[in-house]
């Protein structure tokens, strides 16, 4: 369990951004503390990327105000101790092997089977899931309070699944953790809260019935 001393808080207010062709994000608020564990759905180009990303500080918003334990965080990125992002697109080198990766992150296996086997597996020669799988290890181990997860278990066999439903629960005893993909149940299973992407806004939703009466799922 979480101590009073040990809750982190992260605030993202007022976000907005516009594209040349489309506005996406308007006004939207997220607050979020270590043990939470937020889904994060919406259709295709509802902005669940864009907010993660302006989030992190990697993308420039139109407005936005980040506070993490009401300090304003105008690029979190550059504070690693802060947050860490899981792109939806593969981030590392295929030249490395998975220990020379782990030794650059200063992140052990800590007993992962998978990663284990990996560990001397150079990344060129791994299959699609393997790869994602050992993203979304250095991801959630990194040393931050918060971690943003975008689309962590595409590629994924249902072994792999079943082990990150599995380690993004114990690391949520000590992150506030954004799980943003289309495998909603796979998602629901780990999440103790529901967010979801639509007309510009971000709705925090009871249940799963909530999802199907904003449409989402059938």
């Amino acid at each position: 369990m979480l101590t009073d001393n040990e809750i982190h808080i992260i605030e993202a207010d007022s976000i907005s951004k516009a594209y040349p062709i489309q506005q996406v994000l308007s006004g939207v608020y997220l607050k979020m503390q270590t043990g939470d564990i937020c889904a994060l759905f919406g259709r295709n180009g509802t902005g669940k990327t864009t907010l993660q990303r302006i989030i992190f500080g990697s993308l420039r918003a139109d407005y936005k105000f980040i506070r993490i334990d009401e300090r304003y965080e105008k690029n979190a990125y550059t504070k690693p101790e802060l947050i860490s992002y899981l792109p939806a697109t593969h981030f590392i080198s295929p030249g490395m092997k998975t220990r020379q990766v782990l030794n650059l992150y200063g992140i052990p296996p800590d007993g992962d089977n998978i990663i284990l086997k990996l560990y001397n597996k150079r990344i060129s020669s791994m299959s699609s899931g393997e790869r994602r799988y050992l993203e979304v290890y250095l991801i959630l181990k990194k040393k931050a309070h918060f971690a943003l997860l975008d689309e962590p278990f595409k590629f994924l066999s249902p072994l792999m699944i079943e082990q990150t439903e599995e380690l993004i629960q114990m690391e949520a005893k000590e992150k506030g953790i954004i799980v943003a993909d289309h495998r909603y149940r796979n998602v629901l299973n780990v999440a103790n809260r529901i967010l979801l992407m639509k007309d510009q806004s971000l709705y925090e939703l009871k249940d799963e019935e909530e999802l199907r009466d904003k449409g989402y799922i059938i």
